[in-house]
């Protein structure tokens, strides 16, 4: 269970006055830094920031940055700067596919690669399984390549490569030109640098390395980030050479230190910025899950506050409106969605407009469209959506637009557009989470069924941690009982599938004793924790075992076959202990 952590507000509070305080610092000079070079001195003549259009933010905090240091001849490093327009993984309508720049599939063992896990001992590692990128990865890796492009075909010889949030170690200045110094005096010995890592992490365990001197080393491998490197033209025409990127592009590089020549600062000179949350998505996080690198995550993904409430959703069938649903829950709303009636409950408290409502979103509720001139009287700043699919519009056309809608605050969102997320979070005045739109098969107003909704007051119950997540009910709601949707004829339902198997023996077509874990386990899973028992089924084990990022072992099944629906039982016995 991934419980939510404290709110980093306090820290990011923290770290934003910290950065403050730098403003009264002098300002400082770096003689690495100049438009002009001689013959007998080399010089990082110009930096590129790599920028997403939709983050100015950013972008003015980093040419605050730059604007508090010098350069040789008393410009500030503004002058030399030039803003480069990040590749934004919002706009892929798809997932990408391999070209000859990026190639998106990657496996765990380039992972391990740059970092290894000694302390994992899985009975099984799926090495060569593929994993798949993030768009935002393969954005990520484009952004560099363009810039790689661009130095490659300048006329510099060095230039520095940020992303836009990073901020620079206070004494920036002096440390860069130490480790500036040593590498001209080294590139007249033997053949130059080809990147030189100013801005990185190293491995847990660290890097390998050799230092070549007191300031500057080389690694073998184990360096992560590339949000500041300084990029010779001969090594962006070496790294055009090596595509396509297989892999995030930090991870990739790692892969091409042998035939690189690769030097970073001894210590990380630029760092990034704790206020400002990353907009990249991690690809490897669920596999390393299973193999027990990862015990324990952040705060779940989905746990935001939306400001802007009550949401109501209408529209026509067939027209995104259960894709809308899924995106407003990942912004943060807890939504009712696709139901023919509300609750009597809430339907009462959200005529009522105080507090006490489950929920802040509804979507495709049909009892709610006949009272869209109550609910706007209700709740005056509400935001209202109606769906349409364009390419769908004549299939459509028995659908009408609610007048009462007239002079709402109202957006009409087509869920197959690409922009999709900057429409709806727009209107909702929120930032988009930085995975793709969802896209789900609408499900249409299901009928709801009185049928089991009874409380039962007399038992006691306790209230058991939860996440803080959309798709939980607060445990506040102590008279919530629940949503019972009457059952749904599907299309292949003379395709039923019932399993009754009392697991005197496995059958290995149906179950496989699992040898991985994942988040938040105690225990790493072993198939000999798998005892079968004859006429009594099958006992799981759980020891206790020294296994590097677990203390325990313990035993679990699953089956081949995926089910999408449907009921599942099973009878469960602890043994007792004496």
């Amino acid at each position: 269970m991934n419980l939510a952590r404290p709110s980093l507000a306090a820290i990011r509070l923290a770290f934003r006055l910290w950065h403050g305080l730098r403003k009264m610092l002098p300002v400082q000079t770096s003689k690495a830094f100049s438009a002009q070079r001689t013959l007998n001195s080399l010089a990082i003549e110009k930096i590129y920031v790599i920028n997403l259009d939709r983050e100015p933010t950013r972008w003015s905090r980093v040419k605050q940055e730059l604007g508090r240091i010098r350069d040789a001849f008393g410009n500030d490093l503004l002058t030399l700067t030039e803003r480069h327009a990040a590749v934004d993984a919002r706009l892929f309508s798809q997932d990408p596919a391999k070209d000859a720049e990026v190639d998106p599939y990657y496996t765990l063992a380039d992972q391990l690669f740059v970092e290894p896990q000694p302390r994992t001992l899985p009975t099984r590692y799926e090495l060569d399984a593929p994993v798949q990128m993030s768009r935002a990865e393969v954005a990520v890796a484009k952004s560099h390549i363009q810039v790689w492009r661009r130095v490659a075909q300048g006329e510099q010889e060095h230039v520095l490569i940020l992303e836009d949030d990073v901020w620079f170690h206070p004494l920036f200045p002096r440390h860069i030109d130490q480790a500036w110094n040593d590498i001209s005096i080294e590139g007249r010995k033997q053949e130059g640098f080809d990147i030189l890592y100013v801005s990185y992490m190293e491995v847990a365990d660290g890097a390998p390395k050799t230092f070549v001197s007191s300031n500057v080393f080389r690694p073998v491998r184990g360096l992560w980030f590339l949000s500041g490197y300084i990029l010779s033209r001969k090594g962006a025409e070496k790294l055009l050479r090596l595509l396509p990127c297989r892999g995030p592009v930090d991870l990739w590089i790692n892969h091409q230190f042998s035939v690189l020549n690769v030097r970073a600062t001894r210590l990380s000179l630029v760092s990034q910025r704790i206020d400002a949350p990353s907009t990249n998505s991690y690809s490897i996080l669920p596999t390393l899950s299973t193999i027990g690198a990862i015990n324990s995550e952040g705060a779940a993904l989905f746990n935001l506050r939306p400001t802007r409430q009550p949401v109501f959703a209408f529209g026509p069938a067939n027209s995104g409106q259960s894709s809308l649903a899924m995106a407003l829950s990942m912004l943060g709303y807890r939504c009712c969605s696709d139901l023919d009636e509300l609750p009597l409950l809430e339907l009462k408290r959200l005529r009522e407009g105080g507090a006490g409502r489950v929920f802040n979103a509804y979507v495709n509720v049909g009892c709610l469209e006949s009272m869209i001139c109550e609910l706007r009287r209700v709740y005056p700043q509400a935001k209202f959506i109606v769906t349409s699919r364009q390419r769908e519009a004549a299939t459509q056309s028995a659908w009408r637009f609610p007048t009462d809608l007239e002079g709402a605050d109202v957006v009409v969102l087509d869920s197959g557009d690409v922009y999709a997320w900057k429409v709806l979070c727009e209107h909702l005045l929120c930032s988009p989470p930085s995975c793709s739109y969802p896209t789900l098969k609408d499900l249409g107003q299901r009928q709801t069924s009185k049928v089991g909704l009874q409380a039962d007051r007399s038992r006691k119950h306790t209230t058991p941690k939860r996440d803080r997540s959309p798709w939980v009910i607060e445990s506040s709601h102590h008279d919530w009982i629940g949503i019972h949707v009457a059952p749904t004829v599907h299309e292949n339902e003379e395709k039923l599938i019932d399993v009754d198997d009392r697991l005197e023996h496995i059958d290995p077509l149906r179950w496989s004793a699992r040898t991985d874990t994942f988040t938040g386990n105690l225990a790493l899973f072993r198939p000999r924790n798998v005892e079968l028992r004859g006429t009594e089924g099958i006992t799981f084990h759980v020891r206790r075992e020294e296994l590097g990022v677990r203390r325990y072992s313990a035993g679990a099944l699953s089956s081949h076959a995926q089910y999408l629906f449907g009921r599942f039982e099973s009878t469960f016995c602890a043994f007792r202990g004496t």
